[in-house]
Parts: structure tokens; sequence; C-alpha cells
């Protein structure tokens, strides 16, 4: 069955949601580019560095170690050796990212794209045409990774984009008998979307109002305790919505006994791991049955997804958080990255989008300090340069002030800014007033104690309190400072 003709052709978007219990372990979130190069020269230099900086300095990857020692266990991409890196404030580092961000703001030029005739309901925008034609340029065979990273400014369609590329580039039909042949085999699926739970619906709406009964897709909104634990329900979606919490309780990873991360080069059919000892990275689970869901962690890590996208990609930017760690281990051909905002002052934000990605040799730890965290420390001009090579690769990044043919790609009114200063009540006066002595005491009181770092929670919940207090008495109970310090 093609995965974008479900069987039902009169459903437009079918989407069947799961009672809408909060996760059990919600908490787990924690929280442009050029065309590639389809067969680039060196396979272990996919960005051309080697070309793009100075011919006198061609970057060679570090090798692979092997298994990540005990280093890299605990600081993957060299965060601890690196504090004090140039350039030698927050704002300086954060102006030089933003300089490597706004030279990706062109590289999109072709706005010609193949969509078929009424699927979607209204029409794309021009920077947004470019978006698909870029993305699926590197959705193409011989893209190093098949994905990359959308990082367009908020408000410009990322989502609108990527939904055109779920409709105008669907998997491959099936090979459906491939599976019944071998009840070991890992189902493919279509297209999971991975955000976080406050935008989950909206996911929904959207694929429900800009597409037409002729896209055909069959939705499936995966979460809740009611949700499918079997893999073989979710490949009869084309398109499964889920949030990074359940992400990190179905997809088995090292830590956990897991199959590991990765796809299969695009076959159709994986093993589960308990047969295939190629990949199953140290997992010992014997597998039963026809569903093998079990043995790859849940239902979402026993499915070979044709795309992962994973929107708000700024949840994952912590590499040893158990999410980050869990999609990276989702077995997918093509990977997407969604986020306006990319980086803000850390370089190492990259290195899980890059381990997600697949984008070698950046995604191993030893790649990422060696090519991009020690030149950026030594000369961080040079270093900056080299970083920005690597990302004209993989991602696109437009804003509002963006330009495509001297003309702003988005039209929006003259902002107007109003200052308006509130004054409290009297009695409102007085609470805060109150309020802002008793805490003045009390940060006298940690001063003199020297217990000033000692008290920094407590500090922080003062501060927090007083903010309350000047939306409503009520938010701090009438004024009290109910056990602060």
């Amino acid at each position: 069955e093609h995965a974008g003709t479900p069987a039902d052709d009169d459903a437009v978007v079918v989407c069947i949601d799961d009672p809408p219990q909060r996760e059990p372990s919600e908490g787990l979130s924690d929280a442009t580019a050029k065309p590639s190069t389809p067969e680039p020269a060196d396979p272990a230099d996919p960005a051309g560095l080697a070309h793009s900086i100075e011919p006198s300095e061609p970057i060679e990857p570090a090798k692979a170690a092997g298994a990540a020692d005990a280093a890299d266990a605990a600081d993957p991409v060299g965060a601890v050796a690196a504090e004090g890196v140039l350039p030698e404030s927050d704002e300086d580092n954060a102006a030089a990212i933003k300089g490597v961000l706004e030279g990706l703001a062109g590289s999109a030029e072709d706005d010609v794209v193949d969509i078929p005739d009424g699927v979607l309901a209204i029409p794309l925008l021009r920077h947004q045409r470019r978006a698909l034609s870029w993305m699926k340029r590197r959705e193409a065979p011989g893209s190093t990774p098949q994905g990359g990273l959308l990082a367009d400014d908020q408000g410009l369609g990322k989502t609108f984009s990527t939904i055109a590329l779920i409709a105008s580039n669907p998997p491959p039909p099936r090979i459906a008998h491939a599976r019944r042949a071998d009840p070991l085999a890992r189902p493919v699926g279509g297209t999971l979307v991975v955000c976080p739970t406050s935008v989950l619906r909206q996911w929904q709406r959207e694929l429900a109002s800009k597409l037409t009964p002729a896209a055909g897709l069959k939705v499936l909104v995966h979460h809740g305790v009611g949700r499918t634990k079997s893999s073989v329900d979710l490949t009869e979606y084309d398109v499964v919505l889920t949030t990074f919490a359940v992400v990190g309780i179905e997809v088995a990873t090292p830590g956990r006994g897991g199959a590991g991360a990765g796809g299969d080069g695009g076959a159709h059919v994986v093993r589960a791991p308990s047969v295939a000892n190629d990949l199953n990275g140290g997992f010992t689970s014997t597998v039963s049955g026809v569903d093998a869901s079990a043995a790859w962690g849940g239902a979402i890590g026993g499915v070979e997804w044709f795309r992962v996208v994973l929107d708000e990609a700024q949840s994952i930017k912590n590499a040893r958080s158990q999410v980050a760690v869990a999609v990276s281990a989702v077995s997918a051909q093509r990977r997407w990255c969604l986020s306006g905002t990319p980086l803000q002052n850390n370089v190492d934000d990259l290195f899980s989008y890059f381990r997600f990605l697949k984008y070698e040799p950046y995604s191993e730890s030893s790649s990422f300090r060696t090519v991009i965290k020690e030149p950026i420390r030594a000369d961080p001009s040079v270093g900056f340069r080299r970083l920005q090579a690597i990302l004209q690769v993989v991602m696109l990044r437009r804003t509002k002030q963006s330009k495509i043919d001297g003309e702003p790609i988005v039209r929006l009114p003259p902002r107007t800014v109003v200052h308006s200063q509130r004054h409290f009540l009297p009695a409102e006066a007085l609470g805060y007033a109150a309020l802002q002595a008793e805490y003045r005491c009390k940060m006298e009181e940690f001063a003199a104690a020297g217990t000033v770092s000692s008290n920094y929670v407590n500090l922080l919940h003062m501060l927090l309190r007083l903010r309350q207090a000047c939306n409503h008495p009520s938010l701090v109970g009438g004024m009290r400072s109910e056990g602060a310090g």
C-alpha cells in the first residue's frame, strides 16, 4: 500500500486522538543552506571545508576512536575544557553566532517545486516554496545527511513548508509481504513528527487546514496513556504526531539496553535486535510473536520511519538528556530539525542536532571537538568561518528582514511600540513595599553571613514573588512572603 494513499480514499486527514491525560514522564523533555553537493569529493569532508577555507589549512576530521572513553561520557562535546573559550564574553559569543546564522540567510534560491495538483488548501508563499525546494534537494539520494535544519524565524511558515514536503515527497510503496514473511522484521512507517505537548494539537489543526481531500493523509495523535503499544498500528498512518516525552519512553537507547540509533540505509525491513546482531548495540532481549515493539523499547522504536521531524528542536540541545539520546536513536531514513532559535550563545547546542541528523563526521563527539570547538577556541575568526561552512550544508535560515530579489520575503505593517507605565493602588503599594523591605533584610543577612551563594535559590524565589506581587496581591498570599529564606 502506498504511504500517501490510505485505504479510505474519502478521508482527508483522519485524526484518532488518545485521551488527553498527561504523560507520566512529561518532564523528560527538559525543558541556510546551499544545495548540497550530491557526491562530495571526500566522504570524510561532506561540507567541502578543505576548499571553503584557506587552501593552506585543510581540515582533517578526527578519526573515529572507537567506543567513547570516560571523558567523552562525562563531557561529550568538550564543554568543560572549553570554558573561557574566545570570544571571552557571552555577548561576544552571541554576536559571533548571530553572524554565522546571518550568513546562511540567502542560500536557497530555487523556488520551482513539483507539488501534486490540488493537495494544498492554500498556496505556498515564495520563500516557503524555496524552503520546500531546498528540503526536497536535501532528501534526494546522495545527500549527506538526508535532511537538515530548517531554522527560519518564527512566523515564516516552517510548519507549512514541512507539511508540503510530507505531502509532495511521500515514501515509496511499502513491501508489506516482506514483513509477513519475517515476523521479526521491523515494519516501515511514514512520517513521525515529534514536538512539545503545547504544539501537538496545533500540528493536528495545521495538517487538517492546509491539506485538501486529495492529499488523503491519515494522521494519528500518539499521546496519552491510552495510546497504542503496537508498532504495526503506527504504520497504518501516513503521519504520526507525538511528543518528546513519549519518544523518551518508547525508544530504546544503549544506556537502557536498547537497539541503538540509525537507519538501515533505505532497506524496507529491519530485523529485531535479538536477531540482527549488527544492529543490537548490546541489546539482548528475545522477541516472540508478530509484533516486536517491546524489543525496540516501545511502539515508536519498533518502526523504521521514512522521515522524522523534530519541531522546536532546541528541546534536544542538551546532548546528555534522555530525550536527546532517544530521538537520536529513532530509526529513520530522513531526519529534520525545525527551530526558530537553533543557537543562542553556545556552540555546544549544535552537537545534539548533528548527532540526531547523522551529520558525519560532526555527529561524533571527538570530531565535533576537533573540527569545530578547538578551532573556535584557537582562532574565533577562522573557527566561526569553518562553522558557517559546515552549517551551509544542512541549515536554511531566513528572518523577517531577509529579501528575495531585493524585496522583503514578508511585508509586515510598521511595528508600533507603546510604553504604558502603570501605578499601584495605595494598598498594593504598601503591600509591595513591605514585601520588598522584608526581602531586603534577608538579603542583607545573607551578605553579612557570607551565605549569598548558598542561598541562591532563595534569592531567585524572592525575586519571583516580587514580580508576582506586581501583577496581583493574591499571587503572593496578600503580600505575605510565605517562607522565602
